[in-house]
């Protein structure tokens, strides 16, 4: 996620898990990043589904915002506007250009 690339020198703290549904199985992670230059701690609920080929996240809240529906309200009315075609298309070059750094 673009958000985590501006994070540089935090610690990340496991502070819980717990498994909040069977049959997938879910499970959710409480972290929390501690923050070196003052600022407030953030805390990073991440939610984990298990699949055939491994654990995947499923969800992540950052304080307290699920991510999940932020990003479909936000994706879902480009798509409405655009189309899927010319959304994933924009969506493919900004891949590219956050995995060569810029």
């Amino acid at each position: 996620m673009i958000a985590f690339s501006h994070y540089s020198g935090q610690t990340v703290r496991i502070l819980s898990s717990r498994q909040i549904y069977q049959n997938p199985d879910v499970v959710q992670v409480n972290t929390m990043i501690l923050q070196t230059n003052g600022l407030a701690n953030i805390p990073v609920t991440y939610a984990f589904l298990q699949e055939s080929s491994g654990w995947k996240i499923y969800d992540v809240f950052i304080d307290g915002i699920c991510m999940n529906l932020s990003y479909r309200d936000t994706y879902g009315q480009t798509v409405a506007r655009d189309g899927i075609a010319n959304f994933l298309k924009e969506l493919s070059k900004k891949e590219r250009s956050w995995n060569n750094g810029q």
